[in-house]
């Protein structure tokens, strides 16, 4: 059971670099004539938090040495341990739901799997530096929250009206340089600054 006043502290620590990253990226984006909707603003506040999370509950908050260890068989931890395969699909859900509801350019379901696929593989990727498994079962489950989501979010788009969640929207290939961009940051805070605000404020 992960010490969850640790893990809150942590994110915390996460978000803070990420709010004032944030407050700067759409400030200079202003200033270069790029205009986005209150609503888009907010909830991509909302969803760079979500990824810091993501980070923290993945353990993706202090790195080691390069300390590989592989689960390379798929399937049999999901029957030993279906709470935990059940938590992995729950983690990624809102990222599924996020990419289309905020991003014109993941409409399409295989956009968004391929975005939750990837973030997925770079997660697997850090934690062989010390910070947990690199399981292939957590990249199968994780992919297959994000499509979840994604459905999640096309049920609701038909209860929500037209007009809000396109003022929410971004268009163009803009909108996949942002996701990337928000995704980076939030690794790098995670494994550098973060560290040094959480020895400031809790050590």
């Amino acid at each position: 059971m992960p010490d969850l006043e640790l893990c809150f502290q942590h994110m915390f620590c996460g978000c803070l670099p990420m709010l004032i990253a944030l407050t700067f990226f759409f400030l200079i984006l202003h200033l270069c004539g790029k205009r986005f909707s209150s609503a888009h603003i907010i909830l991509t506040f909302v969803f760079c938090f979500y990824l810091i999370g993501i980070l923290t509950v993945t353990g993706i908050w202090w790195i080691k040495s390069f300390s590989p260890n592989y689960v390379w068989i798929p399937f049999v931890d999901m029957v030993r341990g279906p709470l935990g395969t059940i938590l992995n699909v729950l983690l990624f859900i809102p990222l599924g739901f996020f990419l289309p509801l905020l991003y014109e350019g993941f409409d399409r379901v295989g956009r968004t799997i391929l975005a939750g696929f990837l973030i997925s593989l770079c997660i697997e990727t850090v934690q062989m530096f010390g910070c947990g498994s690199s399981d292939i079962n957590d990249l199968i489950t994780n992919t297959a929250g994000t499509c979840l989501g994604y459905y999640v979010f096309v049920l609701l788009q038909q209860m929500i009206p037209k007009s809000w969640w396109k003022a929410v929207r971004t268009e163009g290939a803009f909108c996949y340089i942002q996701v990337a961009i928000y995704w980076v940051i939030s690794v790098i805070f995670m494994v550098t600054v973060q560290q040094t605000v959480f020895h400031g404020l809790f050590r």
